[in-house]
C-alpha cells in the first residue's frame, strides 16, 4: 500500500467541502478544483430556489450525499475504479465506512 499525501492533510480540516476540495485540487489540479466548487455553488443556489422550506437535517443529508458522490467518481476517474476503496472515499467526505 502506498502513501496517500492526503493523510498527513485531513486530519486538521473540520469542513467536508474543504476536503473534498482538496481531494479534487490534488487529483485535478487548483484551476480544476475551483471550477468545480463554482458549479457546485452555482447547484446549490438553485436547490435552495428550488426547495424553500427544506431542513437543515434534509439539507446536510443531501449534501453529505453529493460529497460521497462527488468524490468517488472523481478518485474513479483519476486512480481507475479498482484503485479506490471505500474507506478512501469515506475519509476525504469524513464519514464512516457503513455511510458510504
Amino acid at each position: 500500500m502506498t502513501h496517500d499525501p492526503l493523510d498527513d492533510e485531513l486530519p486538521d480540516l473540520d469542513d467536508g467541502a474543504e476536503r473534498v476540495h482538496r481531494a479534487l485540487a490534488q487529483e485535478f489540479g487548483e484551476s480544476g478544483a475551483e471550477l468545480y466548487a463554482q458549479i457546485r455553488t452555482r447547484e446549490e443556489e438553485w436547490q435552495r430556489e428550488r426547495r424553500p422550506h427544506e431542513g437543515l437535517r434534509e439539507r446536510k443529508k443531501r449534501l453529505t450525499r453529493r460529497r460521497i458522490s462527488d468524490v468517488a467518481t472523481t478518485l474513479s476517474v483519476a486512480r481507475g475504479f479498482d484503485n479506490v476503496r471505500v474507506a478512501d472515499v469515506a475519509r476525504i467526505v469524513g464519514v464512516s465506512e457503513k455511510t458510504v
